[in-house]
């Protein structure tokens, strides 16, 4: 009997406090992933590595390859990241020298796509506040299920901020 109350007063509600978090994050079609850092760095320093595609292979660790594709009449520029499970295809939404840079991506055949809003402000001439938003929609179910079990915990925003703290840092 009192193993009986125990399980039903200790054990069985975050049990099924756990099964509906689950099934909420999985019914959920939108993301949002916001992560915030200062670097002891000047921001033209910061502004240069996370502004030049092509140098994100040489210290950004989850990318092996940036390849540039240039695409339409207008020749536009759209850049595929490899290295991460399936390449991601982005292209370039906004940019304020030093100050904002909107990317539009694409992972894959599309089960994932959005936006990554990074914004930069300089505290002072050598630290640099660094904001990250990434936001978008999970179409797969499947990828839905990884994002929940694997994304909180290995955050590719706050990766990337790792990886772009350990270059600035100094030697």
């Amino acid at each position: 009997m009192i193993e009986v109350i125990y399980f039903l007063i200790v054990v069985l509600p975050p049990v099924i406090l756990g099964i509906m978090l689950l099934i909420s994050m999985l019914t959920r079609k939108n993301y949002t992933i916001k992560e915030s850092r200062v670097v002891d760095a000047p921001i033209e320093s910061v502004w240069q590595l996370v502004s030049d595609f092509s140098k994100y292979p040489s210290w950004v660790s989850y990318i092996s390859l940036m390849e540039e594709k240039l695409v339409g009449p207008e020749r536009n520029s759209i850049w595929v990241q490899h290295g991460s499970i399936l390449p991601v295809e982005f292209s370039v939404k906004e940019f304020i020298p030093k100050t904002k840079l909107v990317t539009e991506q694409v992972l894959g055949a599309g089960p994932i796509s959005g936006l990554r809003e990074i914004q930069i402000k300089s505290l002072s001439p050598s630290q640099t506040q660094i904001d990250i938003v990434q936001s978008g929609i999970i179409k797969n179910s499947i990828l839905k299920l990884y994002i929940v079990l694997f994304h909180y915990r290995n955050n590719p925003v706050r990766q990337f901020l790792d990886c772009l703290e350990k270059k600035v840092r100094p030697s």
